[in-house]
């Protein structure tokens, strides 16, 4: 008889987060579900979907990302030895969200909202625009940009998310309203 070695499975912990926010944001409430999977440089990140709700209009759509992320003072975190997280208190948390404002050199910057609105097409109506910490190499903060027409997401023929240059901005991408040009370094 083969000596087998016993496995210890720890005890199932709690890895979703539900995220609210303080206040309604471009008129819409934000509700998101997340499960945060590892640390990275004091910032928290993991796969997220992200819903938003018109109340005005009753109209509502869902994101979904792998690099949603929040400043790793909002929760506590336990890891394994691998550095993974094996858990996360509290399950419910608020955040309060502060409105975007372009850098003083017209640059994104490193924003601290997973999330926030912006007219980076130039047409008059803002864009949703997700934050995703560390999403490129060398752990660069992409964000990804989405159109929005009357309080909902446009269709994939009017979506902007994968047409250049909207596919790659970053935290030094400039933005020159005037000109109504988005340069990338």
């Amino acid at each position: 008889m083969k000596n087998v070695e016993k496995i210890e499975h720890p005890q199932k912990q709690n890895k979703r987060v539900n995220i609210t926010f303080d206040k309604e944001i471009n008129g819409y409430t934000v509700n998101i579900i997340w499960s945060p999977f590892r640390e990275m440089r004091n910032i928290i990140i993991g796969p997220a979907v992200l819903q938003f709700h018109h109340p005005t209009n009753n109209k509502s759509f869902e994101i979904i990302t792998d690099y949603f992320s929040i400043d790793s003072k909002l929760i506590n975190v336990e890891k394994d030895k691998y550095d993974i997280l094996t858990s996360v208190q509290p399950d419910k948390i608020e955040i309060d969200y502060t409105k975007f404002k372009l850098l003083p050199d017209n640059t994104l910057g490193q924003q601290e909202m997973p999330f926030f609105f912006f007219d980076i097409d130039f047409d008059g109506n803002l864009e949703l625009i997700i934050t995703e910490y560390g999403r490129e190499e060398n752990f660069i903060t992409k964000y990804k940009v989405f159109k929005l027409i009357e309080s909902d997401l446009a269709g994939p023929k009017n979506q902007i998310t994968n047409i250049d240059p909207y596919n790659k901005i970053y935290k030094d991408t400039k933005i020159d309203s005037k000109a109504k040009r988005i340069i990338n370094n």
